[in-house]
């Protein structure tokens, strides 16, 4: 019994593109709430934080995507 083991199709270029919007988005929101909140300090750096924490799991996320 021979099995030919055959690459996953790897996601092209779409999903960088996806993934570089997504970001310049991202990016986008975190600086309208950054000027919102411009002059409340603790809830600018809460929200850079969480936004910081949400790029990271995007990105492991999309790496896990990718991967499989």
């Amino acid at each position: 019994m021979t099995r030919t083991t055959e690459p996953m199709p790897r996601l092209g270029k779409g999903t960088r593109r996806n993934t570089l919007t997504l970001v310049i988005v991202l990016g986008a929101a975190s600086l309208g709430v950054v000027y919102m909140h411009r002059e409340n300090y603790a809830a600018n750096a809460v929200m850079m934080v969480a936004l910081v924490f949400s790029l990271i799991v995007v990105f492991f996320v999309l790496e896990r995507l990718t991967r499989q």
